[in-house]
């Protein structure tokens, strides 16, 4: 089993894949990497090459795009389909989340640098082109001027719609409308959300 870390305080790991949000405790306590190093391929290091295919498929929930897995000898370790990435005006997607981290606007700034570097899952719904994640990387896009994303057209669940609801009832309807809010407010203001909208859809 592989668990992504998000706190990365007294680990010796290279700052780039901490920053990408690349660094997994293992099951038997280890720790592994896994550094994107183009819109779809990745380099993998862990000690234990029987959780590569555990450490593939937890660090693909969060990059569904990354379909080429590498060794540090950029010997290719596994594949899945290619994605169609399509490019588009940044301003034309709609969030489907209220705030940003300021801590990870940061950290993701350090390698968000062009076009090709924000990579994006989407749905269409009517006429809504509707982020479903990497709001961060989106808004730190946006804070460079870039003015282009690429998108990848993915499956999602009903609650988002909702989310998209409220973030327009909020007149959030893109980037540039997201809430910047420190590490201690992002998480007080976006987690009681989540946690309230969901414990009212289960007690329905």
């Amino acid at each position: 089993m592989a668990k992504r870390i998000d706190d990365y305080k007294n680990l010796d790991i290279n700052q780039n894949i901490c920053n990408q949000h690349g660094v997994f405790r293992m099951n038997d306590n280890t720790l592994a990497t896994v550094e994107i190093i183009s819109q779809d391929s990745a380099v993998v290091q862990l000690e234990n090459n029987e959780c590569l295919n555990e450490l593939i498929e937890e660090f693909r929930f969060y990059a569904e795009h990354i379909t080429h897995f590498y060794n540090k000898k950029l010997e290719l370790l596994k594949e899945f389909p290619h994605k169609n990435l399509i490019e588009i005006d940044i301003f034309e997607l709609q969030p489907s989340q209220f705030f940003v981290n300021e801590d990870k606007v940061n950290a993701v700034s350090s390698f968000v640098n062009s076009s090709k570097d924000v990579v994006i899952p989407i749905i269409k719904k009517d006429e809504m082109i509707i982020v479903l994640d990497g709001h961060t990387r989106l808004y730190a896009a946006s804070m460079k001027g870039i003015k282009t994303v690429f998108v990848f057209d993915t499956e999602t669940e009903q609650y988002i719609y909702d989310f998209v609801q409220e973030a327009q009832r909020r007149n959030i309807k893109n980037v540039s409308d997201l809430k910047r809010l420190s590490h201690e407010d992002y998480e007080k203001e976006w987690y009681s959300y989540c946690d309230n909208y969901f414990k009212d859809k289960k007690g329905e």
